[in-house]
């Protein structure tokens, strides 16, 4: 009974995680980090969130290419 609670509880952290990390790349603008190499966060919202979020002058944010594009 012990091993089935507990599996039970590994597999909802493992969807749980799998959600954080689909979310933390859905957002609507990417940092590229440029100074560490092609790291790319795309989990910001907001472009002031990007540029607060700036570490080095070659950093820049862009639009998510994954994430389409606010129709009004």
């Amino acid at each position: 009974m012990k091993i089935a609670a507990l599996a039970g509880s590994l597999l909802v952290l493992l969807i749980a995680s799998g959600a954080n990390a689909q979310s933390a790349n859905n957002g609507r603008w990417c940092l590229s980090e440029r100074h560490v190499g092609p790291n790319v966060n795309c989990s910001f919202q907001t472009f002031a969130q990007c540029q607060a979020s700036k570490t080095s002058p070659q950093d820049t944010c862009s639009r998510n290419p994954r994430r389409p594009a606010r129709r009004h």
